[in-house]
């Protein structure tokens, strides 16, 4: 597989996973889009904060596609670790079109996603938390989902991996 999208909620795995997923891929480059976006500084925003959030979701959708494209180009295996919605899908299917991207939900139960987050260094309120892990419960267009609930980050690279 050239072109892998992994998607989730905060705490579903996405980070780990796909570290663990490049490590064991020959040659393979890993996008966070959250990187992207948090290179917009002054002013930085949600992705759900008005206008300028939804300009900058899109616009670190837009960078991840062109490094994935230019990665792809010089040969290399690619997966990229983004929240992947029903906004934000279409325009990787159009920019990625070429490379066919297959794109994987890693979505754990509420009650363990919610264990995970809080276990962690907030980056977003609890509220937040909620909205997103409602978005991604209505998100159905991956090519596959994995409830990783009780699979070991191991277990889900090996399910990946077999794609």
């Amino acid at each position: 597989m050239k072109l892998l999208i992994l998607t989730g909620l905060v705490g579903s795995g996405k980070s780990t996973i796909s570290k663990l997923y490049a490590k064991q891929k020959p040659n393979c480059a890993r996008i966070e889009t959250d990187d992207l976006r948090h290179m917009l500084i002054n002013p930085h925003k949600a992705p759900w904060d008005g206008k300028e959030g939804k300009r900058q979701l899109l616009l670190g959708v837009r960078n991840a596609c062109l490094l994935a494209d230019q990665f792809i180009e010089a040969g290399s295996n690619v997966i990229i670790v983004d929240f992947v919605t029903d906004t934000t899908l279409p325009v990787y299917k159009n920019l990625l079109k070429k490379n066919n991207p297959f794109i994987v939900k890693l979505f754990p139960a509420y009650k363990e996603a919610k264990r995970r987050f809080n276990s962690r260094l907030k980056t977003i309120t609890d509220e937040e938390f909620k909205m997103l892990y409602d978005i991604q419960l209505k998100f159905k267009k991956a090519d596959l989902e994995i409830d990783n609930t009780s699979l070991s980050p191991q277990k889900v690279v090996k399910q990946l991996l077999k794609l």
